[in-house]
């Protein structure tokens, strides 16, 4: 019986969880809306430099980006791979671009 009332508990958390997950994702996209970063390019060649725009952020929003290596760490400065983030405002449409010199 005891079994049957954990599984059962698990069971109510798990769809909890679930539905508090969908509603406050549903609460950012009606709050903020979708937005989207994008580079200008797929892949990078070492000293390169890419391009970061953005849209669909509020107006003048302070938008911080941080760029992780999946494959190779090249002068990271954290334990996952990441490089240093840096800050961007957006304009006052909700959009930005900005630069990157890849390692």
């Amino acid at each position: 019986m005891q079994t049957k009332f954990r599984v059962l508990l698990m069971m109510f958390a798990v769809l909890f969880l679930s539905f508090v997950s969908s509603v406050s994702h549903a609460q950012y996209l009606e709050n903020v809306g979708p937005v989207t970063v994008t580079t200008d390019k797929p892949d990078y060649a070492p000293r390169s430099n890419a391009v970061f725009t953005g849209t669909g952020f509020q107006p003048n929003e302070t938008v911080q980006l941080r760029v992780k290596n999946l494959f190779r760490a090249c002068n990271t400065v954290t334990t996952d791979s990441s490089y240093l983030p840096w800050t961007v405002t957006a304009d006052a449409n909700g959009g930005f671009v900005t630069n990157w010199v890849v390692c």
